[in-house]
């Protein structure tokens, strides 16, 4: 009976070194550390962090290649040195020892990616709360440049209350008071036998009105005409009203001055300073 010589088996060193080279990659380590994660210098030079992790990368491989080779042919030298059974034994053990190395790569390269993904997810949250900064802080500017065009009107409208323009018209005003008084006619009647003054006074009132719309709309600080326009509203309100009313039925338009009348009433509901 012939005996054939046993094959002599090789232990599996390369999982061992494949295990060690990918413990040993950069991006896993990487992503374990947070201090390289959030490392200041890789956002404010990309490049010269792409060369000096080129750089790490290399002479880590270096190093791991040169402890595998050692390693490996430590245990060769021990190998050939061991009997067949003992040789069984061995490359059980060196299999077994990769296997092992290759499952805490694979766990190590899973944590890795995890920690990845929850980078980015931070990246993304990070970048969405600074667009809501953004847009938030240009609401605001948006809302300021707005209140100094609402102040800026609402100037000029109490500016032009006390205009040159306005003064004839104002003082047509009291004259027709006066006079109607002193006729003891009705106002309405006074003025549609003196058509100029009922226009200066159609003209105060129009000018009020589109105040009063303007207002209503937020185009003028309510508040800061109040503290200016009241009296003035009680004043016509109170000696126009029964004008307003004749002209309503005159030309059958029951909303006619609305906005002043409504203005008015606000103001006297709110005290004149809010509303």
């Amino acid at each position: 009976m012939t005996v054939q010589p046993a094959t002599p088996i090789v232990p599996d060193f390369n999982a061992i070194i494949t295990g060690l080279s990918l413990m040993s990659y950069p991006q896993f380590s990487d992503l374990d550390n947070p201090n390289k994660l959030n490392n200041p210098k890789k956002l404010d030079h990309p490049d010269r962090i792409d060369v000096d992790e080129f750089a790490f990368t290399f002479s880590v491989n270096i190093r791991i290649g040169a402890i595998a080779l050692m390693i490996a042919g430590a245990l060769t030298a021990i190998y050939s040195q061991l009997d067949e059974k003992q040789r069984d034994v061995a490359n059980f053990g060196t299999t077994t020892l990769g296997v092992c190395i290759a499952g805490a790569s694979a766990i190590h390269a899973y944590r890795g990616l995890i920690r990845s993904a929850k980078v980015q997810e931070a990246e993304i949250r990070a970048s969405r709360a600074e667009i809501i900064a953004s847009r938030q802080e240009r609401n605001l500017d948006r809302d300021n440049e707005q209140r100094v065009r609402v102040l800026d009107r609402t100037i000029n409208y109490i500016a032009r209350w006390n205009h040159p323009d306005f003064a004839s018209s104002r003082a047509t005003m009291k004259k027709v008071l006066l006079d109607s008084n002193k006729q003891n006619i009705k106002l309405a009647t006074y003025l549609d036998a003196h058509p100029e003054e009922a226009q200066a006074v159609v003209s105060i009132l129009n000018f009020l009105e589109e105040l009063s719309f303007l207002t209503h709309e937020k185009d003028l600080d309510k508040d800061k005409l109040a503290s200016f326009y009241r009296a003035i509203f009680d004043m016509v309100y109170s000696d126009f009203f029964q004008y307003i009313q004749a002209r309503r039925e005159e030309k059958n338009r029951d909303k006619l001055y609305e906005h002043f009348e409504k203005l008015h009433q606000e103001w006297q509901i709110n005290g004149g300073y809010r509303g």
